[in-house]
């Protein structure tokens, strides 16, 4: 990462074992959210209901979160856990609903 290549920028990836995130995610009547960054996940969970027009509401479950503020990109991990919850939970009927999903089933496989 030298700039021989033309690349002005660089970065190197790694694999943690911890921390990590891992959350639930399920159908609810209403927004709930509990665990450590609870308040983040439902955050996120409302803006992607919102911005996808998914189908109700969640019951999310953070069993494990990343520290915030560690450089670690709690955020965004959180961020992307909450959205393939709701992408399996409630995203087949969204993609129905926009003519897109023919074909999907909605179960969901871990079931």
């Amino acid at each position: 990462m030298n700039g021989s290549r033309g690349r002005r920028f660089g970065s190197v990836g790694l694999t943690l074992q911890g921390p990590r995130v891992e959350l639930s995610v399920r159908r609810a009547s209403s927004l709930i959210s509990t665990g450590p960054q609870s308040e983040r996940a439902a955050k996120f969970a409302a803006l992607l209901r919102d911005k996808f027009n998914l189908p109700g509401d969640f019951q999310i479950t953070v069993e494990h979160a990343i520290p915030e503020h560690a450089g670690l990109g709690s955020g965004t991990q959180l961020g992307i856990a909450v959205g393939a919850g709701a992408a399996v939970v409630g995203g087949a009927a969204a993609a129905k609903s926009s003519g897109r999903g023919s074909n999907v089933s909605g179960a969901n496989p871990r079931q």
